[in-house]
């Protein structure tokens, strides 16, 4: 008589996402900011490994061209990526459940440097 095994996949929902952040590119000449690209080496920016991949999506993207890059490469509308085509801007992008170079940084601007309440940030998620 055959034996039969059964099996089965359990999987679960997760709220994590890849965030976008956008910061005026004076920012860039904070010298809290530059001492931070300075010491780990990205102060021309450094692109993505995999946009669509949480875990790969890491970006600090500081020149024009790299934000055009990246913005091509997020042209799916099933996952909801947009980068906005706002003259003056940098941008950081991490996976939400992942550290990363780009997440400390959007969190020295965001949560430690004295900025001006008029200071424009932009944010969004997606995947």
């Amino acid at each position: 008589m055959p034996r039969y095994r059964l099996t089965f996949t359990s999987g679960f929902i997760t709220n994590s996402s890849s965030v976008i952040h956008g910061f005026p590119r004076e920012l860039l000449e904070h010298p809290h900011v530059k001492e931070f690209m300075q010491k780990y080496g990205v102060t021309g920016g450094m692109m993505p490994r995999d946009v669509w991949n949480r875990a790969a999506c890491t970006a600090i993207l500081v020149t024009d061209e790299q934000v055009n890059a990246v913005r091509k490469s997020m042209t799916s509308d099933n996952y909801g990526g947009h980068i906005p085509d706002t003259p003056g801007l940098f941008f950081v992008i991490y996976g939400d459940e992942y550290e990363s170079i780009a997440e400390d940084l959007s969190e020295l601007i965001r949560y430690h440097l004295d900025l001006p309440e008029s200071t424009t940030v932009y944010h969004t998620e997606y995947n």
